[in-house]
Parts: C-alpha cells; structure tokens; sequence
C-alpha cells in the first residue's frame, strides 16, 4: 500500500504543469479586476494547468475581495475617507494542497494565507505577487514530496 502511495505521489507530481483550481468570490470593480487578472496569469504560465474541477486540482488558490466602500456606515468613516482614496479592495488569499492518496476526495491542507490592500493601480503588481508566490508553494510542494519518495523508495 505505501509503496502505491509513493508511486502514485511521484507520477503525480512528474508531469510539467500543476494542476490549480481558483475558487473566487469578489465584490467590486477593482476585486473583479484582481481575480481576473490572477486567473489570466495562471492561465498563461507554463507551470500551471487551470482545471475546472478542484478534484483534478494539486493546488487549490481561494481568493476573496471585499470592496470596502459597500460595507460599513458614514459612523465608520467620519472623515469621509473612503471617498478620498482611489478605488481599491481588501483580498484574501489562500493556498491549500491535495496529497494525492487515490481516494474520492483526497485530503487539502492548508499551506498559507494572506490579507491585503490593493489599489485599482496595483492590480497587475499584486496579481502577479499571487501568482509568484503560487509558484514557490508549487514548487517547493513538489520537492518535498519526491524527497519523501527518494527517501522510502
């Protein structure tokens, strides 16, 4: 059985692109630009294969907009901030992984998070930081799990 794992893990992670399903929800102009952007560098990168169904994904992107100028009363901004700033949006981000173990619905851990602030002309800049750091969580998923397998093969 170990040895099926270890072999399963390996062919998985021994194709060129990574499977990644985005689920989003956004609220706002400049969160739908965020998402939208994210999913068209995704999409264009060499390492990823965008898949529509997460059960096909190896990594899992979750990201969340929050247009902060549809929340909240006037009491929340006596300064009337909100109107002074350019548009902007509040995102989370969350990278969650499947360890691959032949089984409906293998299990997802979650490998990080992150909460930012993203003006309407930093859309491109942030995207891609998500994109990068995508990358970094794939490829380090990818080393750790063929020193696992080097290890016990």
């Amino acid at each position: 059985m170990k040895a099926l794992l270890l072999i399963t893990i390996l062919v998985t992670c021994s194709f060129s692109q990574t499977g990644i399903f985005i689920k989003s929800t956004c609220n706002g102009p400049t969160g739908e630009r965020l998402i939208y952007q994210v999913k068209q560098d995704i999409d264009r990168s060499n390492l990823f294969n965008l898949v529509e169904d997460s059960s096909y994904a190896k990594i899992q992107l979750i990201l969340s907009t929050l247009d902060p100028k549809d929340h909240g009363t006037a009491q929340d901004d006596p300064l009337n901030m909100t109107k002074a700033l350019k548009p902007y949006t509040v995102y989370s981000v969350v990278w969650a992984v499947r360890i691959p173990l032949n089984q409906v619905g293998d299990p997802r851990f979650y490998w990080d998070t992150y909460v930012g602030i993203c003006g309407s002309e930093r859309v491109l800049n942030v995207a891609e930081d998500i994109v990068d750091k995508t990358e970094e969580i794939s490829r380090t998923y990818i080393e750790l799990v063929r020193e696992v397998v080097k290890e016990r093969g």
